[in-house]
């Protein structure tokens, strides 16, 4: 996965809407598990990484997959139990 700090502008803004719906009315959450969970059945390239059509949808999967990761982190720090 792409470091978010190497997103160019427009993933950056994508990320940005994206982590502000994750508290909105909708189910951004669970899109995102699923997209999660696809791209980890995609076979591998020969570099190993899952396969793409194109570079513009590795690039919004990449996104989506920054916004999972951060959801989760995010999921861990607001455990009740966490001590």
């Amino acid at each position: 996965m792409l470091d978010p700090l190497q997103f160019n502008p427009a993933q950056q803004e994508l990320l940005s809407l994206v982590v502000l719906d994750l508290d909105g009315p909708t189910s951004v959450a669970r899109l995102l598990s699923i997209i999660g969970d696809l791209v980890d059945e995609l076979p591998p390239n020969e570099d190993g990484k899952p396969d793409f059509r194109g570079p513009e949808l590795r690039a919004d999967v990449e996104v989506c997959l920054a916004a999972l990761q951060y959801l989760r982190v995010r999921e861990i720090a607001r455990r009740p139990d966490r001590d």
